[in-house]
């Protein structure tokens, strides 16, 4: 194993601990030279200490006396409020940039690029990607590729096997029944596509403790609410 994938192995393990993400950062920059283009390697590093910094903030500065008061304010909490937010939309912009013709934030997911959902604020946390929408068969065939380089926590599927979904743009009320092995309480449930509520199928939250399933079962639907 090498360094840099020890480190990741560490960020896995550890999802909720900023400490391995940026020793990662400054692998990235002492090793920057390294990589097929260092400044894009550079950027990753500057992406992951500024949103783990911005992320301690929960967009507002939580310690200042006028925060609800919605006027300019001097105090050292918000100014420190303020160059995290400034260095925060910087990452952003370097997610967005393009290295060799590909965006930043489909490079640095790595193989989980072709199965990001497409929203980059709602997919990365702290530099790192957490959430991907793709088929059943292909969290299967890829789960370990995509979850070697990201702290997955959620996976959202596009089908169920054996069930017929209404075409996209359908109107009205439409049924189908879950059949029992992709249902919570082992039980064939009819659910109504507006509902939107598809119970997690148990035999993966077995297989992958810490990620919560759920359904994504049309293209033009938001995601699923989390589902017990």
């Amino acid at each position: 194993m090498t360094d840099a994938e020890a480190l990741l192995a560490a960020i896995r393990a550890h999802p909720n601990d900023d400490t391995p993400r940026l020793v990662y950062a400054d692998y990235l920059d002492d090793h920057a030279d390294d990589y097929p283009f260092p400044e894009e390697a550079r950027q990753r590093a500057y992406t992951i200490r500024a949103y783990c910094e911005f992320a301690k903030y929960d967009y507002s500065p939580a310690d200042c006396p006028n925060r609800t008061a919605f006027i300019p304010c001097p105090c050292a909490e918000c100014a420190r409020f303020y160059e995290a937010n400034s260095a925060a939309c910087a990452a952003t912009r370097y997610m967005t940039r393009c290295t060799d013709g590909v965006l930043n934030w489909y490079r640095w997911a790595g193989g989980a690029g072709p199965f990001i959902t497409g929203g980059l604020l709602e997919d990365y946390e702290r530099g790192f990607l957490v959430q991907v929408r793709l088929a059943p068969a292909d969290w299967l065939a890829h789960a370990d590729a995509i979850r070697a380089e990201h702290p997955i926590q959620r996976v959202s599927l596009t089908t169920i096997p054996g069930v017929d979904l209404p075409p996209t743009g359908a109107t009205g009320t439409h049924w189908w029944v879950i059949p029992e092995e992709w249902t919570a309480d082992g039980k064939t449930a009819a659910v109504a596509y507006e509902d939107r509520r598809v119970a997690a199928p148990p035999i993966m939250s077995r297989r992958w403790p810490g990620i919560e399933f759920r359904f994504w079962l049309r293209s033009d639907w938001a995601p699923a609410d989390p589902l017990a």
